[in-house]
């Protein structure tokens, strides 16, 4: 726990940073629970990217969605004052008495905004910073002080994240067990939605197989589309099955859709701001199988028997789903961990997965999680480690993803030290140009002071002619015989 003389003495808001996606969100409920437990009058706000601004609609009152006005994944160059300006209007709302950043790969703009929320406290993990050249622009605009005089909370980068959540609540003074994802609110209108789209589909949710393949616009992060196409064809079989997405996941939907489905298979997809209405359809399926995901992690928390599939970008385990009847499918190979950067065409975790062996892993999940009504401690999942495919050079596949992976780091760094520097040159000709205007105005100032130097002496020079002029006649004068 941390120094209790380091906490404000009233708590009347909190902020969080989540700037991350709807699994950190998802599983970061867990911290809002926590905190609401140990201080039930504070009002709790929670920063999230513009994307995510739809979880309010199943998040309790007490807690205020605070969405930016911009992506910060996006890139910052040539919009550093309007950034700037953009973050000033909203640090407004984001001042608060304890401020938690919740990304371990902390967020630029959740830096700058956690040093203007003028909190007493503020807690964040030892991850790395997410500020560079171009976005200290911004912080530089802004005049914020990036000194971050922060509690620093010691995880590792590929530890399970409940375990980052669990060692914020134990810093926060609080059982880091007592604690898991959900708590979601689901409203009428959400729950009237879902049951219109059973009775549009005509599907009965408590016997239906909800699959959510999608990952976003880009397949690269899922199974192939014909994969999906034929697991759902075998599981409909024996059971009803919905294929559900939001619209950044049309994609992959339209894909599988193409793969021939048996017309027994309905399909729907969401638009994005209708998380609340998925969140109804998944807590009145009878299970739910699908990528790993925000959905995913709604689905477990919600107690469904819930199937996820993992490929080697987080080494399978930082993200697994919690709950009690919630279970995971991953082929582990020797390129496992690349952080998503995979040198290959294709993910060749999620791409070779063998067909044959997660139709098999599924209906031993079904029949396992559904039909038995098993269940287990909620933070300790099921996993179903698949063999490697057989055409898979497995041996090959470590060495080429470290060589890719460092060529990647050196690359960045060089763009790292190329942005320095064109920061270092760009003030340097800032200054140049200072210097030049600088010598300009004294060589200004000299023409100046040259040209009344001139006037000066002409006006001597004149005032010497006229005084010779008159000495002359005061001399004609004076010689001049009186009466003459």
């Amino acid at each position: 726990m941390l120094d209790p003389s380091l906490f404000p003495q009233a708590i009347n808001t909190i902020l969080i940073t989540q700037l991350d996606g709807l699994s950190d969100i998802m599983l970061g409920t867990m911290l809002l629970s926590g905190l609401h437990r140990r201080w039930p009058g504070a009002y709790i706000k929670m920063l999230v990217r513009p994307q995510m601004a739809a979880v309010s609609n199943i998040l309790p009152k007490w807690v205020r969605v605070i969405p930016l006005s911009f992506d910060p994944r996006e890139p910052v160059a040539g919009r550093e004052e309007m950034l700037a300006e953009q973050l000033r209007a909203i640090s407004e709302d984001c001042q608060a008495d304890i401020t938690l950043l919740a990304e371990f790969d902390r967020v630029w703009a959740s830096e700058i905004l956690a040093n203007m929320a003028s909190s007493d406290l503020i807690v964040a993990f030892n991850g790395p910073s997410g500020m560079n050249p171009a976005n200290r622009a911004v912080a530089d605009a802004l005049e914020v002080d990036m000194s971050e005089p922060w509690q620093r909370l010691a995880v590792y980068p590929h530890q399970p994240e409940i375990e980052k959540y669990r060692a914020m609540l134990e810093a926060l003074g609080l059982d880091p067990g007592a604690f898991l994802p959900g708590g979601f609110v689901l409203r009428t209108q959400d729950q009237n939605a879902a049951d219109k789209i059973w009775a549009d589909t005509g599907l009965k949710g408590t016997e239906t197989i909800l699959l959510f393949p999608g990952r976003g616009p880009d397949l690269s992060r899922t199974l192939v589309p014909a994969v999906w196409s034929r697991w759902a064809a075998h599981l409909s079989e024996q059971h009803s099955v919905l294929i559900v997405g939001s619209e950044v996941d049309k994609n992959a939907i339209d894909a599988i859709v193409e793969g021939d489905l048996p017309a027994q298979v309905k399909h729907i997809v969401l638009p994005n701001d209708q998380l609340g209405t998925l969140t109804a359809l998944i807590e009145t399926a009878s299970a739910f199988i699908g990528s790993d995901g925000g959905p995913m992690h709604i689905a477990a928390a919600l107690g469904r028997p819930t199937l996820g599939i993992f490929g080697g970008g987080d080494r399978g385990q930082r993200y697994l789903p919690i709950g009690r009847k919630a279970a995971a499918v991953r082929m582990p190979i020797s390129c496992y961990g690349c952080d998503w950067d995979c040198p290959f065409d294709s993910r060749l975790c999620l791409s070779h997965m063998p067909i044959e062996l997660l139709l098999a892993t599924a209906e031993e999940f079904v029949q396992r999680y559904r039909a038995t009504n098993t269940f287990h401690e909620a933070a300790a999942p099921d996993v179903y480690d698949l063999p490697a495919a057989a055409d898979l050079p497995v041996m090959m596949l470590g060495p080429i993803m470290r060589m890719h992976r460092s060529m990647h780091q050196f690359q960045k760094e060089v763009r790292d030290h190329q942005d320095f520097m064109a920061r270092v040159n760009a003030d340097r000709q800032g200054r140049v140009s200072e210097m030049g205007d600088a010598l300009s105005s004294i060589t200004n100032i000299l023409s100046e002071m040259a040209r009344q130097n001139r006037t000066r002496d002409e006006t001597i020079n004149q005032l010497k002619t006229a005084m010779s002029i008159f000495a002359q006649q005061n001399s004609a004068v004076q010689r001049t015989p009186r009466g003459t």
